[in-house]
Order: structure tokens, then C-alpha cells, then sequence
């Protein structure tokens, strides 16, 4: 298990790399809602948080995935939107060191000395710093190098006809793949790939992924391929929720509701109160766990569930089936799952929506 070891030791992802309108869509969020999140980069949490919701659980196995989310929180609470944007990364700015002088005082003990130890991630702007972001600007890099104006002329499209078209003569050859890594995923994270067939043909998987991606939105509003051939969000049109200017003030005036864990999410849940939450935004948390720890973990999420809560979880390739014993409770929405995945931006996972019948 030096992997998950390996995985926990370092920050892995830094911004949305998955797209939470799925699982807005799929949750179907109110007021009076309790939320289960992992936390990854915060971002989903955050992107949540924008629908009101009563309460989010933020837990990751990784503290430094919630020391990011300290972070995030701290900017949020202590500066406007034009300061906090800056102080991610969003655009240039020469004082993040000092605003997070004037953030500290909202961080955990463990949180500060991180970021203090680590200040020259923040100073370089902490929504690019993740292992998974900083992959993709060297893929992208390489793509800029290879395609030179072709990369500035797929962000000029605003028909999608038109850049199906450019992409199909002008961009979808052999040169183009072979700069994409298709071992990014695997690369930053390998403790996902524990329980992966290791005959997986993974380069199929992402080339059609990417032919998906060009061919059913326009590359200026997907925050996942832009990151990917572009290397930030500087010419993308549709930011994250959570990123969004008019979501700001609803991220201001909730951050009360997040409350932050550390630790193993089926150890959690077999512990807490039974009837407590009534939606789960699962990530793809199965892809790391054995069969049997992902019967555990079912078996949990039925402990602490109120009657019809709702699940959203994702899978890449680790596809996994609600097991068996919890069918006849656990009820998929085949219908919307299908349609949430050909709408989801990060293309690349199978959708799970289902609600609890108790």
C-alpha cells in the first residue's frame, strides 16, 4: 500500500478536475439538505455550497487535500472576490504572500504550518499547484509547441459545428496524441489504480475521451480541457460555480455550513448517527477501495442515509456495480445517469445517480 501511503503525502489536486453540475444535477440540492463530500480539491465542496444546502461534510484521507480546503474557506471569509481570485491563481498577482498573512488567523494549527512551509506553492498561485495541474501544463506546453496557432484558433469558436470540423481536419491526428500523456491519471494517482486490470488499455480510453470532448462542447467553456491543452483558465469562458462571481457572496455567507474531516470515509461513517444524511457526493472514492471495502462502504452510506437521500458517485475505470445485497434498496436512475454523462465535462467517468428506499 505504498501507493495510498505515497498519495497521501502530497497535494494531488488543486482545482475542479471533475465537473459538479453533474452532481448538482444528480443530488438535486435544497435548504434543508445534509451533505456527505469528498473533498479533493475543495472545489466540489465549494461548487456544492453554491446550492445552499443545510450542511457539508468535507472528508478526505488526505489532510493536505483539507488543508487546501482551509485555504479556500480562509480566502473566501477574509477577501473580496477580485482579491480572493487573485490570490488562487486566477490572474497575476504580486502580494499572495501577504494576503495570506491577513488569512492565517482562520487556518488550523496543522493548516498554517503547512502553507508556511509550502508558501512558494501559494505565491505561484495554489489553484495550478497540484500534482494533477502542474501534469497538465507540461501536456500542455507540449501541445502548444506541437500546434502551435491551432491552439489559439480552437479557443476562438463559438460554433460548435465549426470546431468539430477544425478538429476532425486540423487537430485529430497522430502528432497531436501522441504529446498527450495518457498516463497523467495514473501518474498523479496511483493509488487509484490498486484494483484496475492492469491489461486496462488506458490509451483508448483517454483518445476517445479526448475525441468526445472536441466534439460535444466548445474547448473556451470546459475548465478540464482548457486546463489540459491551454495549461490555466485564462481564455476560458464558464468558470467552475465555486470560481464564479456571482456565486460569491452565497460562498461567503455559508461557510459556516462546511465542516472538515480527516480520515477513512467507510471509518466514518460506520460511526456516525443513523438517519443523517440525505445526499452523498461520493467523487469516484470506490476506484481506491478492494470488492470487499466497497460493500463496507454501501453498507455505511445505508447506516447514516435518511429514507430517500441520494447518491452521486463517479467511476474511471474502476467501474463498480452497487452490490447486490443493496439493489433492492439503492434504485439507479439509468435514464438520468446517461444523460448527466453525455453532458459532464470531464468526459471521462461513468455516472452513477441513485436514490435510497429504505
Amino acid at each position: 500500500m505504498n501507493e495510498l501511503n505515497t498519495f497521501k503525502n502530497v497535494l494531488n489536486y488543486s482545482t475542479c478536475n471533475e465537473d459538479s453540475l453533474t452532481e448538482i444535477k444528480a443530488l438535486g440540492i435544497n435548504a434543508t439538505d445534509n451533505i456527505l463530500c469528498i473533498t479533493g480539491s475543495g472545489g466540489r465542496v465549494l461548487n456544492l455550497l453554491t446550492q445552499n444546502p443545510k450542511k457539508i461534510v468535507a472528508i478526505d484521507f488526505n489532510p493536505i487535500q483539507n488543508w487546501l480546503l482551509e485555504l479556500k474557506i480562509a480566502a473566501i471569509k477574509n477577501l473580496n472576490y477580485d482579491e480572493y481570485t487573485k490570490f488562487l491563481g486566477l490572474s497575476e498577482c504580486s502580494e499572495r504572500t501577504k494576503k495570506f498573512d491577513r488569512i492565517k488567523h482562520d487556518l488550523s494549527t496543522d493548516s498554517y504550518q503547512y502553507w508556511k512551509r509550502n508558501i512558494r506553492l501559494i505565491s505561484r498561485g495554489i489553484i495550478y499547484q497540484g500534482q494533477f495541474e502542474r501534469k497538465c501544463k507540461y501536456i500542455a506546453n507540449m501541445v502548444k509547441e506541437t500546434l502551435g496557432e491551432k491552439v489559439n484558433k480552437i479557443f476562438d469558436f463559438d460554433n460548435l459545428e465549426k470546431q468539430r470540423e477544425f478538429y476532425k481536419k486540423e487537430w485529430n491526428n497522430s502528432e497531436w496524441k501522441d504529446n498527450v500523456d495518457f498516463e497523467i491519471h495514473r501518474e498523479v494517482d496511483p493509488a487509484f489504480y490498486l484494483y484496475v486490470n492492469n491489461d486496462y488499455n488506458i490509451r483508448n480510453y483517454i483518445s476517445n475521451m479526448l475525441d468526445k470532448g472536441f466534439n460535444t462542447s466548445l474547448i473556451r467553456d470546459n475548465h478540464i480541457l482548457c486546463l489540459l491543452i491551454d495549461g490555466n483558465y485564462k481564455r476560458l469562458s464558464k468558470l467552475p460555480p465555486c470560481l464564479q462571481k456571482e456565486n460569491f457572496d452565497t460562498l461567503k455567507n455559508n461557510l459556516h455550513k462546511i465542516e472538515i474531516v480527516t480520515g477513512n470515509v467507510i471509518n466514518f461513517l460506520e460511526k456516525h448517527e443513523a438517519n443523517f444524511f440525505n445526499k452523498f457526493s461520493m467523487s469516484d472514492v470506490t476506484g481506491y477501495l478492494s470488492e470487499k471495502d466497497s460493500k463496507k462502504l454501501y453498507k455505511y452510506i445505508l447506516n447514516s442515509a435518511a429514507d430517500n437521500s441520494r447518491i452521486c458517485s463517479r467511476s474511471l475505470l474502476a467501474d463498480r456495480e452497487i452490490p447486490i445485497e443493496f439493489t433492492n434498496i439503492i434504485n439507479r436512475d439509468i435514464e438520468l445517469e446517461k444523460k448527466l454523462e453525455n453532458e459532464d465535462l470531464a468526459l471521462a467517468y461513468k455516472i452513477l445517480a441513485a436514490t435510497i428506499k429504505f
